[in-house]
């Protein structure tokens, strides 16, 4: 999980927030079902500003099944929040299935648009943990499953990715061969990258020269 910011507000939801909430709150009493926050311009907006990824496990699964719009406080608790800009994300269906319609004011997951998960949570390898008396990390990591085991591996296996460039690395010697791949181990610590905070732990782990 990485620090994230708002991008703008689609102008499909400036332009239809109240009509659709109230429609929301409607169709619940009626048994309807319609998805108005799967709108093609909110997805579009929801997918840039979480560079594709899962909000919360950095995966990009796209490619084998469909990224989730996440509510942060969940609609059936906040049915007035269903399509409020600021609850909105993106969430790969492991997380938010996990996840569920968990919201406790007292006890919150993290949120990494309103807070830096460094702060709370850091990777071993392809382990997270949370840091030292971080009960938000432990929640969250529980909550939505962070340490399950296929994801666990599938870290570990980008980093052994990063391993074998670095290897790479240390057979060139200084030049610009060497200076460029040190700029394609350090693009996988870049924010549109997969499992990216977990590479980005592991290269300041081995003392791997900044760019």
């Amino acid at each position: 999980m990485r620090r994230l910011s708002k991008g703008p507000k689609p102008p499909v939801l400036i332009a239809n927030e109240g009509a659709w909430t109230d429609e929301y709150i409607n169709d619940r009493a009626l048994g309807e079902k319609r998805r108005r926050w799967a709108h093609t311009e909110v997805v579009d907006a929801l997918r840039a500003e979480t560079f594709r990824k899962c909000m919360y496990c950095e995966d990009l699964p796209e490619s084998v099944t469909w990224l989730h719009v996440e509510h942060i406080m969940p609609k059936a608790k906040f049915a007035e929040l269903v399509v409020d800009w600021s609850n909105l994300g993106f969430a790969c269906p492991r997380c938010n299935v996990a996840k569920s319609d968990y919201y406790d004011t007292t006890d919150p997951v993290l949120n990494p648009f309103m807070e830096d998960p460094r702060d709370h949570l850091e990777f071993c390898g392809g382990l997270i943990r949370a840091r030292h008396g971080s009960g938000k990390g432990y929640l969250s990591i529980a909550k939505m499953e962070l340490a399950r085991e296929g994801l666990c591996q599938q870290r570990m296996e980008q980093i052994e990715v990063v391993e074998a460039l670095v290897r790479v690395w240390h057979l060139l010697g200084p030049g610009s061969a060497q200076d460029a791949v040190k700029e394609q181990i350090w693009d996988l610590a870049r924010p549109a990258s997969r499992f990216s905070v977990a590479i980005a732990d592991h290269l300041r782990h081995i003392h791997f020269p900044a760019l």
